[in-house]
């Protein structure tokens, strides 16, 4: 017991203290109404010692009280919790397609934990370049532009001290570097993004050929979580990163809607071609694929329909009429042509 208070801030004179008591002068509240629905058989001890570890701010700290609780299962649980390699428990996930999150374990980071935007920001920042260092004064430009300095350097540390609060625990290093007025965000093993596994996925189907394209490229296309960082849409230093990852998610979905129509799964084709005229309504390939797709399936007035849908496009927001080979496709399905 003399480590647990140990890690508790407890010394023996204390011990006289009724442990409830202990807990709520020295916890959070939550702590203390987990603490009593434990000792009253209203939790299961193994779950609700996975889920203070996951989610209590302090991560493995916050179960130190728990390896005194009266309740023989509750105190093993944290004492096993406890006793775990860190990395199982700790590892961060972040997600930036679809939307901003962190994950910690199997245990979402609520965003009121982040308490600042600006603390989100930074680290969306940092995360795009955690291949070098940002210097203070890019970060300041960014964000802060209009304020004094010094102020700025205030606002920046208080959002680093945040998320640092968010992002680290007690037993490692912080994921956030600082050296010299120099920032970086350095991922330890086990720690992911969820962009990195969709680039690395949609890279090597691209470069696949044969049988084994077609599968890589169902994978890859299963990796894309939606539009990279929305929160980001007008940010200039989230653009080149946005637009390359959107760029690759169109390549993938092109080589994927021409393999399903070479291998005759032409349902597979129209809801991959269909979903490229929906990130962009201008793209005339897409539009041919589905007109191809519709032909080849028997059904000549939907791909007819397409192109007059891709023709307004193109007119009401270009000016423009379709190329040249949208023409003659359209004029080959008007001829009871093949396709």
């Amino acid at each position: 017991m003399s480590d647990a208070r140990a890690l508790m801030g407890t010394s023996d004179s204390e011990t006289t203290e009724h442990p409830a008591a202990t807990v709520t002068r020295l916890r959070s509240p939550i702590v203390s109404i987990v603490w009593t629905a434990l000792a009253q058989g209203q939790l299961d001890p193994v779950a609700a010692i996975r889920e203070i570890e996951a989610g209590l701010p302090g991560g493995p700290a916050a179960l130190a009280p728990f390896t005194c609780h009266p309740l023989l299962a509750a105190r093993l649980a944290a004492t096993r919790a406890l006793q775990r390699p860190r990395h199982e428990a700790t590892a961060l996930a972040f997600t930036v397609l679809g939307g901003f999150s962190v994950t910690r374990g199997d245990r979402r980071v609520d965003n009121a934990a982040w308490e600042r935007r600006a603390a989100q920001r930074v680290v969306r920042l940092l995360l795009l370049h955690r291949d070098r260092t940002v210097s203070e004064d890019e970060i300041l430009e960014t964000f802060w532009p209009d304020r004094h300095p010094d102020s700025a350097r205030r606002s920046l540390h208080v959002a680093i001290s945040r998320a640092r609060r968010v992002l680290d625990t007690p037993s490692s290093h912080s994921v956030v570097e600082i050296a010299d007025r120099m920032y970086r965000l350095r991922l330890r093993p086990g720690d992911g993004v969820d962009a990195d596994d969709f680039e690395a996925a949609a890279r090597t189907a691209l470069t696949e050929h044969g049988a084994a394209r077609a599968p890589l490229l169902e994978r890859a296309t299963s990796l894309w979580g939606g539009e990279p960082l929305p929160e980001e849409r007008y940010s200039d230093w989230a653009l080149g990163w946005r637009e390359r990852l959107s760029d690759l998610h169109i390549a993938v979905l092109t080589a994927l809607a021409d393999s399903c129509l070479e291998r005759g799964d032409l349902i597979g084709a129209i809801l991959r071609a269909r979903a490229l005229v929906g990130l962009d309504p201008l793209d005339e390939g897409a539009h041919r694929r589905l007109m191809v797709a519709h032909a080849r399936g028997g059904h000549r007035s939907q791909a007819l329909r397409q192109f007059l849908e891709c023709r307004r496009a193109l007119v009401e927001r270009l000016g423009v009429e379709p190329a040249s080979e949208t023409a003659r496709l359209q004029r080959r399905i008007l001829a009871g042509k093949p396709v």
